[in-house]
């Protein structure tokens, strides 16, 4: 009756949760309450609330950990330490209730970051001044976390299947019973259990004698299990150091080159950056060779790696302005060296540093005027009126039209007011037109089109064959449809059928190379019997017809091609030619062998 114990012992953990963090509890069951209540009427909107709550959980639970690292057992100081958990989820609600959309993408990061930095606040405060390292309390947020996820899964596969198996067997459920299922699981479970699994830390001074041991409770929870073990030292570690010296010699090689102006290299530094400091926070307590050496080498390279990156970032301003991805890149690259440094002076015993730094710049993301959105903001638009300005396209914080700015200063232009319009910032732009909206007054506004087209540009001709006569094909030995596209799966494409010919295996190609489609007729040896080209028919057809749009006649979608090995007859249903020579293209294809 193994599992009946272990069922016990955690429906103690979590009782013994809800009396531990009964702030935290309070909030998420307000939370889970309101989008209950939302998905059975989808009338009730206080989504304000509900992010809010959320906020006011995570805060409660890092007071009762800063509680108990500091003021346990005195239970007087409990509802005074939680008393800021209560402020700010005050305070965050009725900021985010003047916003004009909860959902905008500024209440969202906003709102990630504010929680990110609280649940890094949740795993530093029991390392405070305490010989438990936030490497130690990583670890166990760690695997609590990841023991989280499992049990949440499972418990909602099942709860899912059983709900599914009723639902056909025996009588009909709602599907908002399914809504309602995975609500409690996400919003009020899965934060419980996981606040379940995280011990209680010993309260002893970081000067307290290293070889007292911990209570059986914590010793469990901050050790590395072997199959981490394995999966840190063997695996994911020496993938990172391949990754490393493939990253290293890209770098070498194009440091005076790409390296600056590489935009997909950026994420992948930034994702590097973020594996090498989480493998340095859970390899805390290994002692073998390949986590020691790790720790040693890799803060050292992970330091000149981000240093150049950071230096990249800070160029491409120049090209690209100040967005809030790049103030984000940026912030996390200052973040990285910092870690770095911390990293390879104390790789071990002064490591929560990290946790400081990192909350620190959290904050500094959020709260103006230095957060990532004013200055994004005020980086985008000075940024926009130095380009106008270049351009003799500012007059009297006026915009001046014209149509002859280089390709790359119209680059820059569009993307920045884009960037603008998407976080809801162009009305503060004040050289703009009042009411300006980009994709009804940007032409008229700037001079040029912002995606590039010019009258001439913009013509496109679209053959479709018209219901004809019947066509004749009793002379001919084989009949196939086939279509090659290059708009969307780009240059050099081609389509290939074998047809087969009084017992003899014969091969249609039909290719596009250079902006010239052709459609050729190969024997099976591949010894090409006939080729035509379509190109060619495409100008005929150009010249024969006006507009942009035209249903063809019989006699025009037919193109006739013949010599003394075979007859290729091609009849065109659909021909699509954009302005870069990208085609589509439909046809019929009437083959005879001689």
């Amino acid at each position: 009756m193994r599992w009946i114990q272990f069922f016990k012992e955690r429906v103690q953990s979590l009782t013994n949760a809800v009396s531990r963090f009964p702030l935290s509890v309070i909030f998420l069951v307000i939370a889970t309450s309101i989008l209950s209540l939302n998905i059975q009427t989808e009338e009730f909107d206080y989504y304000e609330l509900m992010i809010a709550s959320f906020v006011g959980a995570l805060a409660a639970a890092v007071a009762q950990m800063a509680y108990e690292r500091f003021f346990y057992p005195k239970s007087k100081l409990r509802m005074i330490v939680h008393l800021p958990a209560l402020l700010l989820a005050i305070i965050y609600y009725f900021t985010i209730q003047i916003e004009p959309d909860v959902f905008s993408f500024e209440v969202m990061i906003r709102t990630t970051v504010l929680s990110f930095a609280l649940f890094i606040a949740f795993v530093w405060s029991p390392s405070i001044r305490n010989r438990l390292t936030f490497s130690d309390s990583f670890t166990a947020t760690f695997k609590a976390l990841f023991t989280t996820l499992l049990f949440s899964v499972v418990l909602g596969a099942g709860i899912t299947s059983i709900l599914s198996a009723v639902n056909v067997l025996l009588f009909t459920v709602d599907y908002r019973v399914f809504m309602h299922a995975a609500n409690i699981v996400a919003s009020l479970f899965a934060p419980v259990f996981f606040m379940s699994d995280i011990p209680h830390y010993p309260v002893s001074s970081e000067k307290d004698s290293i070889k007292e041991d911990f209570s059986p409770e914590v010793k469990t929870a901050i050790s590395v299990p072997k199959t981490m073990e394995v999966l840190l030292s063997y695996i994911i570690i020496p993938i990172t150091m391949i990754f490393t010296v493939i990253l290293t010699l890209y770098i070498l090689i194009n440091i005076g080159r790409d390296f600056w102006v590489d935009n997909l290299l950026e994420p992948m530094l930034v994702s590097y950056s973020i594996i090498v400091i989480l493998v340095m926070l859970l390899i805390g307590r290994l002692e073998n060779k390949i986590a020691s050496s790790f720790r040693l080498v890799f803060p050292k390279i992970l330091f000149f790696i981000v240093l150049l990156q950071t230096v990249a970032s800070v160029i491409q301003i120049s090209d690209k302005g100040l967005t809030i991805g790049r103030y984000y890149v940026i912030l996390f690259g200052l973040f990285a060296i910092i870690a770095s440094v911390i990293f390879s002076i104390w790789p071990k015993q002064k490591n929560g540093l990290v946790a400081v730094v990192l909350i620190a710049f959290s904050v500094i993301s959020i709260v103006p005027p230095v957060d990532a959105f004013t200055v994004s903001k005020n980086g985008q638009i000075a940024f926009l009126r130095t380009v106008l300005s270049n351009n003799d396209m500012l007059a009297q914080n006026t915009v001046v039209p014209k149509n002859d700015v280089p390709e790359n200063e119209q680059r820059k232009i569009v993307e920045t007011i884009n960037d603008l319009e998407r976080n809801g910032y162009i009305e503060e732009v004040a050289f703009l037109p009042e009411d300006f909206q980009s994709s009804v007054d940007f032409e008229e506004t700037f001079g040029f089109d912002q995606y590039g087209h010019t009258t001439e540009e913009n013509n496109y001709y679209y053959f479709e064959w018209a219901n004809e006569t019947a066509l004749d094909i009793s002379n001919y030995q084989s009949m196939l449809k086939m279509q090659v596209d290059t708009m969307t799966q780009g240059a050099n494409t081609e389509t290939i059928q074998m047809i087969e010919i009084e017992g003899s295996m014969y091969q249609l190609e039909l290719a596009e190379e250079n902006n010239t489609v052709f459609l050729s007729l190969n024997d099976e040896t591949g010894q090409e019997l006939l080729s035509s080209n379509i190109s060619a028919a495409a100008d005929e057809l150009k010249q024969s017809t006006s507009g942009i749009s035209t249903n063809l006649t019989l006699e025009q979608a037919l193109f006739e091609e013949e010599n003394d090995e075979a007859v290729l007859d091609i009849l065109v249903t659909q021909l699509d030619i954009n302005s870069n020579g990208e085609v589509f293209i439909e046809l019929f294809a009437f083959v005879t062998v001689k």
